[in-house]
This record gives structure tokens, C-alpha cells and sequence, in this order.
């Protein structure tokens, strides 16, 4: 049986339990649950003829859970939820919607592009009744993020480097990366001179991609963390911290690189001169001693020439095409494809306007959060907590602009969940005690 199917049913079973239960503190346990849910499931079900990833179905149960608990009060304070340009994001997302309906667009195919994007509205509301209500600490979400990034990348080294040892999780018959959960084949991709770059480890195109998404966060931290005192602890998050960074590599996911560039650079920008110097430092050791695989396979991204590029020329000439007739609101969702660029799959999905009020709602929530880093006096380690989350909103970048990723559930929730989390810096709901 799918392990993902397990996965699944064991949540309803815990879900439908704990529903029953009196008072709102059990209910902590079941938001932390969702955090862990993060590192499970590419596969889904289909539900009326649609693929439901298992963190989307757990993440909208969830979400109703909680509302019918606190007998949809929370509702009243939406204000407070969610950045102040939300609402007017969802009126392009919904015209979308219609506009995809009257272009005949199979309703399957844009209410899939349209509900990674209304995922927005459960995981803004889990996190905020979380903080304020559930009493969370950013501290227990991080381990269990960590505990989680831990399972996957150890999966991922031992697939990339022993896959005998987990042949028996890998299905008989060919499948994309998408739909399985462990993926024991590797892919040789050629480079320049005859040298070629075997990328694999794990799902190449799932579940793995949100570990190293969530792999500067976590490095960031657990490096921090290799101070503590307690051997064992000690242990752990330095075998995570190498494990994140062979899972980075080896999945040879270059947008992922970019963004790791971009979160470091940022991260390291913040921490000063001496920060800067140290960044640099980094990053002169981890160009002399990477193999010359990995540099020749990130520099190929400037490539035009380069295998990948072929298939992706031709999407973004097809989303450019759509933008050009329809400049202001689009074709409608899953109009462009897949195009592999946010800007481009969303001017076409929702036009030039709906993307930049998209842009501005990221951007809005980000710099908010900035400046409060700034300025708020608050200790040493809950501001290194607050940059962390800042730096992984930007991890997050590279990906957008080089995957597909807004057309899975499974990747885009943490980045809202991430979003959530500023929003909270933003509002001042996530304070010391928080920790």
C-alpha cells in the first residue's frame, strides 16, 4: 500500500478522535502534526476527479476542525489574519477562475492551478490561531521541521548512494517523481566536456524539493545549535546539517542553488562586516572544494544552448504569447502550463495586473517583516529566529522563478506558511514567550 495512503488515513483517524475531545489545547498537538505533515506525501488521491495531495486534505481538515471548535469566532478577526491587500489578491484570483471557464478551459485543470493559491486561507488561519491561541513555540516547530528534514535527507542520501538498501520502496514500473514518495533512481545529466552530473536521491520532484527549500532555515539554526551542551543534541543537528547540504546538491535542483545563493547572501548582508567577510569566506571554500560536476551543472543554468532550456524556451514563448493577447487579466488558470516561472505563468494565468498585486502582497509582507527585525528590542536568539524565517521567504525565490511549484499544494503550503509566520513578526503576535 501507498505509504502516503497511510499517512493519510491514520491523520482522519487522529483528526476524527481528537474532534471529540474537550477544551483547545489537544488541538496544539494536532497543528504541530501539520507541521510535521510538511515532509510526507507527493501522492494523492482523486477526489470528484481531482488529485488531493495528503498536506492539502490535512491542512483544509484542519482549518475546519479548528472553526467549528471555536464556534467560528475566529472569523471576526480576519483583520488581523491576513496582510491588508489579500482580499483584493483573491478578486483576480477568482476572475481567473471565470476567465479560464469562458476560454473553455476543463475546470479541473484551473481549479487545480486556482486551490494551490486558496490554500493561502487555511494555512494563514492555522498559524495564527496556533500563536495566539494554541500557544506555540517557534522553538518545538523548528525541531519538529528539523526532525522531519532529518527523515527525508538521510532517505535521500541512502537512495542516492546505496539505492539497493531501499529497493523494495520503489515501484516496478516507471513513474514520474511526482507521484512517488521514495524515488531510488538516479539521472545522468551531461555537461560540458564530457563530464556529466548524476543528480537523484529521492523524489527528485517532491517531497525532497520542500527539505531543501526548508534547508537554509534549518541550517541556519542548527548551526546555531551546534553550541549546545548535550552531546546527543549536539549530534543531531550536525548530522542534519550535513544531510541538508548533500540533499541540496545532490537533487541538482538549480533554482534551489540560486536560491540558497540569494537567502545566504541576504543572511549574511544582515550580519554586517563581519558577516559579509565570512559569507565570502564560504563561499571562496565551497567553490574550491565542490567537485567540478556541481559548478559546471549550476553554471549550465546560463546556458540557453543546455538540454533543459529546450523544453522550457518553448513554455515561456507560449505564456509570452498569452500575455501579449491578453495583458490585463489573463487567459485564465492552467491557460499558460507549466511554464517553470512564476511571472510568467501567473501574467499568464491571471495577467499583468493579478501578478503584480501578487508581487505586492509578497513584497508587502517581507518588508514589513524587515523593518520590524530592525527595530524591535528583543534578545539575541529571537531575532536570529526572526531573520531565519526572513531568510527562508527568499530560499523560496529561486525556486519560484525556475519551477513549477505553484502547481503543487505540497510546495507552495510551507511557503504560505512562511508568509504566515512574518505576518505574525508583522503583527506582533509571535513575542519572546513565544520561543
Amino acid at each position: 500500500m501507498d505509504p502516503t495512503v497511510i499517512i493519510g488515513a491514520c491523520s482522519a483517524v487522529i483528526i476524527f478522535l481528537i474532534s471529540f475531545s474537550k477544551g483547545k489545547s489537544i488541538l496544539r498537538y494536532l497543528v504541530y502534526l501539520w507541521f510535521f505533515s510538511f515532509n510526507f506525501g507527493a501522492r494523492g488521491i482523486k477526489i470528484f476527479d481531482m488529485r488531493i495531495y495528503f498536506m492539502e486534505g490535512i491542512t483544509w481538515l484542519i482549518f475546519v476542525l479548528i472553526l467549528i471548535r471555536m464556534n467560528f469566532n475566529i472569523l471576526g478577526e480576519q483583520k488581523k489574519i491576513f496582510p491588508k491587500i489579500t482580499g483584493i489578491s483573491f478578486i483576480f484570483y477568482t476572475i481567473g477562475l471565470f476567465i479560464a471557464s469562458s476560454n473553455n478551459i476543463e475546470l479541473k485543470n484551473s481549479f487545480g492551478e486556482y486551490k494551490v493559491f486558496l490554500m493561502l486561507i487555511p494555512c494563514f488561519y492555522i498559524t495564527y490561531v496556533g500563536f495566539k491561541y494554541f500557544n506555540l513555540k517557534i522553538k518545538k516547530v523548528l525541531i519538529i521541521l528539523s526532525i522531519g528534514a532529518f527523515a527525508l535527507t538521510i532517505i535521500a542520501a541512502i537512495t542516492y548512494f546505496a539505492p539497493s538498501a531501499v529497493s523494495f520502496l520503489v515501484p516496478q514500473e516507471l513513474t514520474t517523481g511526482e507521484s512517488v514518495l521514495i524515488d531510488a533512481r538516479s539521472v545522468d545529466v551531461k555537461l560540458e566536456g564530457g563530464e556529466s552530473f548524476r543528480r537523484g536521491g529521492g523524489s527528485l520532484w517532491g517531497i525532497l524539493l520542500v527539505s531543501a527549500y526548508l534547508g537554509l532555515l534549518l541550517f541556519l539554526i542548527n548551526v546555531g545549535r551546534l553550541y549546545e551542551r548535550e552531546k546527543p543534541k549536539k549530534i543531531f543537528y550536525l548530522a542534519t546539517c550535513i544531510l541538508i547540504a548533500i540533499t541540496i546538491l545532490i537533487n541538482g535542483q538549480r533554482s534551489v542553488w540560486v536560491g540558497m545563493l540569494l537567502g545566504s547572501g541576504f543572511y549574511f548582508l544582515k550580519k554586517g562586516v563581519r558577516g559579509i567577510f565570512t559569507g565570502a569566506i564560504l563561499l571562496g571554500l565551497t567553490i574550491m572544494f565542490l567537485p567540478s560536476s556541481i559548478i559546471l551543472r549550476f553554471s549550465s543554468i546560463f546556458e540557453v544552448n543546455e538540454i533543459s532550456w529546450a523544453g522550457r524556451l518553448g513554455r515561456y514563448e507560449v505564456a509570452k504569447t498569452i500575455i501579449r493577447e491578453n495583458p490585463f487579466f489573463g487567459k485564465g488558470w492552467a491557460s499558460g502550463g507549466s511554464v517553470h516561472n512564476l511571472a510568467l505563468q501567473l501574467g499568464a494565468n491571471i495577467g499583468i495586473i493579478g501578478f503584480l498585486v501578487f508581487i505586492a502582497w509578497a513584497f508587502f509582507i517581507f518588508n514589513k517583516s524587515l523593518k520590524v527585525y530592525k527595530i524591535q528590542p528583543a534578545s539575541k536568539k529571537f531575532k536570529e529566529y526572526h531573520l531565519a524565517f526572513l531568510t527562508g521567504f527568499l530560499v523560496f525565490v529561486g525556486p519560484l522563478m525556475g519551477e513549477s511549484t505553484i502547481n503543487w499544494p505540497i510546495l507552495m503550503g510551507p511557503y504560505w506558511f512562511f508568509c504566515a509566520v512574518l505576518h505574525n513578526f508583522n503583527t506582533g503576535l509571535i513575542q519572546e514567550d513565544s520561543l
